[in-house]
């Protein structure tokens, strides 16, 4: 136990104790430095919470006390308001463990809106190993207000920083014009097929100065489309923008740039491989569970 508690204590991240009215609550919650492995991600880990009545182990690796997609958090829950003769079916539906459940969800989040502004260069490298579990949790959030609370910790590049600078939705919404009520987003393989797509340059053409976030994972569109909206601005792909608008103002530009991306080689055309498309349809059905009953993954 020693080696575990120096382990956390100097390289993971940790979360203190704390007490909260009207829940009698203490917990301690940390975060290892142990970067999770893609099996991690897609099994069913169990929790790594161990939960207390009155300092005495009611359950170990107790589920619901935090939410599936905070399972990388480790940790101890003692509350005196929990029954001791609390069994694990009652656990399930129990209200009081789902009132923990949101206030542990709600606290972790504000942890890590601390860790982000308190040190940028930590929180990334927690971010590269971790930011799965944030969009898992955008995509499986029934609550707006938690959905958001964990879209202020994504990092994205954008049209108009720097490749290599990330930056967040709330920073994004500083450099916006006033009144302006979209964040536009547009999803590439990367940078370079981002930066000339057309549909880019159309949409520059209408609103010259317009900064785009670019979105170069598979899942990110789903996450941003599940998202909806942050802070009252309707988030929205640059193709479904377009094609919103009058036949006029949607029409791609015949352009430079148009041309030179319609001479590409069809060999550096990026797509996902039959691999990659079957192990992104099965991370869609294991994140949507019964929303729906099979992902197809199509190359129409």
């Amino acid at each position: 136990m020693e080696s575990a508690l120096i382990f956390f204590s100097l390289f993971g991240l940790k979360i203190p104790h704390w007490a909260d009215a009207p829940i009698n609550l203490r917990a301690l919650l940390y975060i290892p430095s142990i970067k999770p492995s893609i099996f991690d991600m897609a099994k069913d880990v169990d929790s790594g919470i161990s939960l207390y009545s009155k300092k005495v182990l009611i359950l170990n690796k107790a589920p619901n006390i935090l939410p599936k997609w905070l399972r990388f958090i480790r940790g101890i829950v003692d509350s005196e308001d929990i029954p001791l003769n609390l069994s694990r079916e009652l656990l399930q539906d129990h209200a009081l463990i789902h009132r923990i459940n949101r206030l542990l969800t709600t606290r972790a989040l504000r942890f890590l809106s601390m860790e982000a502004n308190k040190d940028k260069a930590k929180f990334a490298l927690f971010y590269n190993d971790f930011n799965l579990y944030l969009k898992e949790g955008i995509v499986l959030e029934n609550e707006q207000s938690i959905r958001e609370e964990i879209a202020k910790l994504l990092l994205y590049e954008t049209s108009s920083l720097p490749k290599g600078q990330f930056t967040t939705l709330e920073e994004y919404g500083t450099r916006m014009d006033a009144g302006s009520r979209i964040i536009y987003y547009l999803s590439a393989p990367n940078r370079q097929l981002a930066e000339s797509s057309p549909y880019l340059e159309a949409l520059r053409q209408k609103k010259p100065g317009i900064e785009v976030i670019f979105l170069y994972e598979a899942h990110d569109e789903l996450v941003l489309m599940q998202l909806g909206e942050f802070a009252k601005k309707k988030l929205v792909s640059v193709e479904n923008a377009l094609a919103e608008d009058s036949p006029e103002s949607t029409q791609l530009p015949n352009s430079d740039s148009e041309t030179k991306s319609n001479n590409i080689d069809d060999k550096e055309n990026v797509f996902l491989t039959t691999q990659e498309a079957k192990d992104l349809a099965q991370w869609c059905e294991k994140v949507l569970g019964k929303r729906v009953k099979k992902v197809v993954v199509s190359n129409k």
